[in-house]
């Protein structure tokens, strides 16, 4: 059986340990929640017992007998050498008690500030969809995939997490791994020429949030920035959503 995504994290589901109800009910009741609520959906694959006691921080006991009830009742089911997982056919009892469940409200939308809903507006600008022609160049975010040397990259992750370093797996260091971006400052030192310190580099998850970054530090809203003009669409969004005055600059030829 496939396992489902879930929205709801096992690992942080609430215990009350001074409270007179027992932990295994108590972790009996949130799964039970957790299922009726429709966030552990049909198939969703539970964590074996004993890891899930490991990071709740209970007895194994505790969750063995929180499955029993579930198991009891239906919510859930086991397959041997599988695993565990919430039942694709709940009891009716438990689909009735789902639909008296109280459902949001129709309509009812989420306030935002103005700045988060202009950067929802412009979404579409800025991730356009995706062409169904293959492959689609010049556009931004795609790698060549042909040039990428994927038998070599395979080869290193393997000979390198076979014995990891354990500060790789537990690093109390802000904001990244050290000798990470300390290869990475060398590098720019001797291919770009650029003189910087490990300290000095930060990594992030694309150049849109580099460029919200330096937005939050450097600008003011009413500021002017000065923008190649046509640019970096999600880069001109991203200064748009700090409040900051566009000043176009047409490229040449």
């Amino acid at each position: 059986m496939p396992k489902s995504s879930s929205s709801l994290t096992l690992a942080s589901i609430p215990l009350d340990r001074s409270s007179s109800k027992p932990l295994h009910r108590q972790l009996y009741e949130r799964l039970r929640e957790g299922i009726l609520s429709g966030q552990l959906r049909p198939g969703f694959q539970l964590p074996p017992t004993r890891a899930l006691a490991d990071e709740l921080g209970v007895s194994r006991n505790t969750v063995l007998n929180a499955f029993d009830e579930l198991l009891s009742e239906g919510c859930i089911e086991g397959k041997v050498g599988s695993g565990t997982y919430v039942s694709p056919g709940l009891p009716a009892d438990i689909l009735t008690k789902r639909k008296e469940m109280p459902q949001p409200r129709v309509g009812h939308r989420l306030q935002i500030s103005k700045r988060g809903q202009f950067v929802v507006d412009h979404l579409k600008e800025s991730w356009p969809a995706a062409s169904t022609s293959w492959p689609c160049v010049f556009r931004a975010g795609l790698p060549a995939f042909d040039a990428f040397p994927f038998r070599q990259w395979k080869r290193l992750v393997a000979r390198y997490w076979s014995r990891p370093p354990r500060e790789v797996l537990y690093q109390r260091e802000v904001p990244d791994f050290r000798p990470l971006r300390k290869a990475v400052a060398d590098y720019l030192r001797v291919a770009r020429g650029v003189r910087c310190d490990p300290e000095q580099i930060l990594f992030l998850t694309g150049a849109q949030q580099a460029i919200d970054l330096v937005a939050r530090v450097l600008l003011d809203p009413g500021d002017h920035v000065w923008l190649e003009n046509p640019g970096y669409v999600g880069g001109r969004n991203t200064l748009k959503a700090a409040g900051v005055k566009l000043i176009p600059v047409n490229v040449d030829d």
